[in-house]
């Protein structure tokens, strides 16, 4: 894994300043929409899932092209027998670059359950200093969707989703383009044929 991390430094470091930079343009665009939805509305619960899911798909757009161009260059490496094809290259760059994500989650979902059932002082507080750099550093794009699961049961099961989605998105996104392949051609769509410009007489 050390071997690995050293080789694909680059990309890990990538994806990792990619998200963060996503995380903040999110951030600022989802607390904008509250706090004019607040203002205007009774409630801010519907402009901050929206804004969420405008980030969302921004972001997996993003990633999608990232991964995408690593994938279809790897590709070009293992048929001309440069490297070995490794179909969980994606998913590996995408782990060890979240591996702070991974670590933080798993410390605000167990805390937050103990918060919940026993009321610890000691495990919300726990609960707090690890979720805040989640919610305002490293996935602001989910921060709508996450403060509605907010001091509920269901928070775990959703800060693990946006996990997942961060490692299995690249990782698929990765897969398709290491075989030499595009988002639309699975769904039977093809390529895309631009007409040609006729030369002028």
């Amino acid at each position: 894994m050390i071997d690995f991390y050293k080789k694909n430094m680059r990309l890990i470091l990538r994806y990792f300043v990619t998200q963060v930079a996503i995380s903040a343009l999110s951030l600022v665009l989802t607390l904008s929409v509250r706090v004019f939805a607040i203002h205007h509305f009774e409630s801010d619960t519907t402009g901050a899932i929206l804004a969420s899911v405008i980030c969302v798909i921004i972001f997996a757009f993003v990633a999608h092209d990232f991964f995408w161009q690593e994938g279809a260059k790897d590709r070009i490496k293992a048929d001309g027998g440069r490297i070995k094809r490794d179909n969980l290259k994606g998913a590996k760059v995408a782990a060890c670059s979240l591996a702070p994500v991974i670590i933080l989650t798993a410390i605000a979902s167990v805390s937050s359950l103990i918060s919940l059932m026993t009321e610890s002082v000691v495990a919300n507080t726990i609960y707090i200093i690890s979720a805040m750099p989640l919610y305002y550093f490293l996935e602001g794009m989910y921060y709508g969707i996450t403060s509605i699961a907010n001091h509920t049961y269901f928070l775990p099961l959703v800060l693990i989703g946006e996990v997942l989605v961060s490692i299995l998105l690249p990782s698929l996104s990765y897969i398709v383009g290491l075989t030499n392949k595009t988002l639309r051609s699975y769904f039977g769509l093809g390529g895309i044929d631009l007409p040609e410009k006729k030369e002028k007489k």
